[in-house]
């Protein structure tokens, strides 16, 4: 049987400073996220895989096993923004120092100083093979993207992918049929003013930073918001 993690797993937060204490020598590994229960799962699945991205951290916890690290929570961020949320990490970080501490990037976001060596991303492709992601996660994954610019390299290798690729009729008909299905939505506040309307939902999306998922539920519940407004299609 394995001897699991030490230390109280709290409900979910909106966002969340966290450490894995090494209780033998003290020293810490410090993250923060949004979603506090599918990323210590991560953390663990990847510990337990040793496939872990820090390999300080992973060879620690190789080494003095995985009952002899505490999980807990430094700080919770109510109405959490992703800046303000990695803000938070940034001051929990300046206060440690290599000597007391496992993580590699000391610039919260960033992943300056972590390597993955080809054994560890083979390692991680193969666990993530056939994995479903959950409505949350992709939600999760849309807003992360909102408003993200793609390089002009990125468009140009984009677009060099498409040349020469041929559609099929069915194809062709259904990418006809999805414009023609397109309707325009309207963005109201809850006394009835009408604040925008976009030609679809994707582009709303777009523009507002809400999710796709959020309107499009809205939409089809009159009884709900999104992004604080109430959404109808254009009669």
């Amino acid at each position: 049987m394995r001897r699991g993690l030490s230390g109280v797993m709290p409900s979910s937060f909106i966002g969340v400073v966290y450490q894995y204490k090494n209780n033998l020598d003290g020293k810490v590994y410090v993250g923060s996220t949004n979603n506090q229960k599918r990323r210590h799962q991560q953390h663990i699945r990847e510990l337990r895989n040793n496939i872990h991205k820090n390999p300080k951290f992973q060879n620690a916890w190789n080494v003095h096993k995985e009952h002899n690290f505490a999980y807990s929570i430094l700080e919770v961020i109510p109405d959490c923004t992703k800046t303000k949320l990695l803000v938070c990490e940034q001051k929990h970080l300046d206060s440690l120092n290599e000597t007391n501490s496992y993580n590699l990037a000391w610039i919260a976001g960033s992943c300056a100083g972590v390597k993955r060596s080809k054994e560890t991303k083979q390692k991680l492709s193969a666990v993530n093979i056939g994995k479903t992601l959950t409505e949350t996660h992709k939600q999760s994954i849309a807003a992360s993207k909102t408003g993200l610019k793609q390089t002009e390299e990125h468009t140009r290798n984009m677009a060099n992918g498409h040349k020469g690729q041929k559609f099929t009729e069915g194809h062709k008909e259904n990418l006809l049929l999805a414009q023609k299905n397109k309707k325009a939505v309207v963005q109201l506040l809850k006394d009835g003013t009408v604040v925008s309307e976009y030609p679809s939902v994707r582009k709303a999306s777009r523009e507002t930073g809400i999710a796709l998922t959020s309107i499009r539920t809205a939409l089809k519940n009159s009884n709900r918001s999104a992004g604080g407004c109430f959404w109808t299609h254009r009669i």
